[in-house]
């Protein structure tokens, strides 16, 4: 949420149902507050971006106390596109298709919930006073039920009934928002001492960071990413890497079925007296959307419950609700399900597809990869060799491409070392630029550009810069 979104309501806006800063409600009246479902209703018809805010707190409208309040709510989500406002019009319509509109009090009422909006940016502030008073009106009801049953139980089930309401309680709705954290203390900080970056499966991954794989379909990366989470949670070499201790991962398959996984498994000459107990596999779950509070929290609980140091998502588009090339989905995305698990010092490879153009990298809005420590695009080099090229790093990474071996008996992957055809090209590239005999000051870009008007020869820049980092260590100029 942004700073003006974080803006506290004025004087006669809606206030927290805490006991102390609202009125005790009656007794015999459940906890709820109407000018808050109000004031949500109205600013999410005033600014999308109250939509986004109120969505982030609230699930499927279960936390309105009235009914018809619900219906509008549920409405305004089917209707937002991610960018455009719902306007009261616009949801009239929508709700008169559904037969709904007579019900909610018609296009006047939607009026009047737009003028009660104290403050339209305040909309998460008031979804979040929505769902404490769900919370407390669950916890309530709970209460209620079970008074009643102590009264009507004999004595000899009091630890029964004690089990079940722990149970419920247990199961009760919990606040979706984390408690803000406390700035930096930068004593602390310089104090502390510098990490490196912990590199794993051949660099590929790197602990507590969020990594990207992409490419286009039946290229393999899906089988990449079983080995390697296989090898990391027995403890074997990945991708050539030293063996390490057993890593936790948690892998979140949508697309294979046990019969698929136990094939892939028997390929890779696992056998049933292994102990995968370190690989925690859910397959085809019905986990609410990743970009969703509910996902995320989902998510984060089941991997604090397993202690998982890594998370593995295959694949990114059947986890998500929202539309794929919105950013806003990407950005719901990351503050929903990433953030948690970054915070909580879990690695995380999200597994994604290339749109049509190639080119253009991982399907989707630009916001995909915002978020993210390490990218790779993996694509296929031969038959059974594969090149991962990195596209994205927040931290000095040591290689730019990543030349990959896939064995089909047993199915496993390695790291070669070099690539042949790009050493020939980059050795190529460096005697062109002997021929225009660059000047230590030259940049890389104008001694590409007499590369090209003077030998004819044209390089990929990644290529390029490659050859000229080499020339220029041959010569001594960056000593």
């Amino acid at each position: 949420m942004s700073t003006t979104d974080q803006r506290r309501p004025p004087r006669n806006a809606p206030t927290r149902a805490n006991g102390h800063d609202t009125p005790t409600p009656r007794t015999h009246e459940p906890i709820h507050d109407i000018n808050a479902e109000k004031a949500v209703l109205g600013a999410m018809m005033l600014h999308s971006d109250a939509i986004r805010d109120a969505r982030e707190c609230l699930g499927d409208g279960r936390e309105f106390y009235l009914p018809h309040h619900a219906t509008i709510y549920q409405a305004i989500t089917e209707l937002h596109d991610g960018s455009n406002p719902v306007d009261a019009v616009t949801l009239a319509h929508h709700l008169a298709k559904l037969g709904e509109i007579n019900r909610v009090g018609g296009l006047a009422y939607l009026h009047t919930l737009m003028d009660s909006v104290p403050n339209s940016a305040s909309a998460g502030y008031y979804a979040e006073i929505l769902a404490e008073t769900y919370r407390l009106r669950v916890i309530a009801e709970i209460g209620t039920r079970f008074s009643q049953m102590a009264r009507a139980t004999h004595i000899d089930d009091i630890d029964l009934i004690l089990d079940q309401a722990r149970a419920e309680l247990e199961a009760a709705p919990r606040s979706r928002s984390q408690a803000p954290q406390g700035p930096v203390n930068w004593q602390e900080l310089w104090a502390t001492p510098d990490k490196p970056v912990d590199l794993m499966a051949g660099g590929l991954l790197a602990a507590g960071k969020i990594t990207l794989l992409f490419s286009p379909g039946k290229v393999g990366k899906s089988l990449l990413a079983q080995d390697i989470a296989v090898s990391l949670a027995l403890g074997l070499p990945a991708l050539g890497d030293s063996a390490r201790e057993k890593v936790t991962v948690l892998y979140i398959d949508q697309e294979m079925t046990p019969d698929d996984w136990r094939d892939r498994l028997t390929a890779m000459r696992i056998l049933p007296d292994d102990d995968l107990s370190h690989l925690v596999l859910y397959q085809l779950h019905p986990w609410p959307p990743f970009d969703s509070p509910e996902g995320g929290n989902a998510l984060a609980k089941v991997a604090e419950t397993h202690n998982a140091q890594l998370v593995v998502i295959d694949t990114l588009s059947k986890t998500l609700a929202g539309p794929e090339n919105d950013n806003d989905t990407h950005q719901s995305f990351y503050r929903n399900t990433l953030v948690p698990l970054k915070r909580d010092g879990r690695a995380v490879l999200i597994l994604d597809h290339t749109g049509k153009d190639i080119a253009k990298g991982a399907r989707g809005g630009s916001a995909k990869t915002d978020n993210i420590d390490l990218a790779f695009e993996l694509s296929l080099r031969g038959r059974d060799l594969l090149t991962a090229r990195r596209t994205h790093s927040r931290f000095r990474h040591p290689s730019e491409y990543l030349f990959l071996k896939r064995n089909p008996e047993p199915l496993t992957h390695e790291r070669e070392s070099v690539d042949e055809t790009l050493e020939h090209t980059i050795a190529a590239c460096i005697r062109h630029i002997e021929q225009v005999a660059p000047a230590p000051e030259d940049s890389a870009r104008d001694v590409l550009a007499r590369v090209k008007d003077e030998c004819k020869a044209g390089y990929r820049t990644a290529t390029f810069n490659a050859a000229f980092a080499r020339y220029r260590g041959s010569k001594g100029w960056d000593r």
